[in-house]
Order: C-alpha cells, then structure tokens, then sequence
C-alpha cells in the first residue's frame, strides 16, 4: 500500500531520504561536493512530501523559498524543488 505524508525538513524519514541522497551525491560529485552542498540544507524546508511503500519511506521531494527579495524584486515567492 501506497502513502504520502506531508512534512517539513525536520521529519525524521524525510532526513533519513536525503542523508542517503547526499552520501550518493558525495560519490558522484567527488572533490566539487562540498560546493554543491552548501546549497542543499534542509532546515529551512517548511513544505516536503515523504512518499511510503508498505510503510517504508521510499521518495521524498521538497520545495524551499529560493531567492531573497533584494535579488528578485517581486511580489511572488519564488521557491525552488529540492531532494528528488
């Protein structure tokens, strides 16, 4: 059976998901990691999505508020999809 719980960063299978998403990532992105990394922080998420198979959580996605107002001027959020 299917499931999608609605979260935010701090959900505990969510977290799980992207520290094995990050260790993939370590992998493949060799020495330019930690660049890429400090662009990926998961405390500021407020809106995630955990996706569960049978009760084990499976996939996970994310989206987090991408650019702050003073670098695109507007009256809309701008927001970016994060842990896929």
């Amino acid at each position: 059976m299917m499931g999608i719980n609605r979260c935010t960063g701090a959900d505990p299978d969510f977290s799980g998901l992207v520290a094995l998403l990050d260790q993939y990532l370590a992998e493949k992105d060799g020495r330019e990691h930690d660049f890429y990394n400090q662009y990926n922080g998961i405390s500021d998420i407020k809106h995630a999505v955990v996706i569960y198979s049978e009760g084990k959580p499976i996939a996970c996605g994310a989206i987090k508020e991408f650019a702050p107002e003073e670098m695109y001027p507007s009256d809309e959020p701008i927001f970016e999809f994060k842990r896929f």
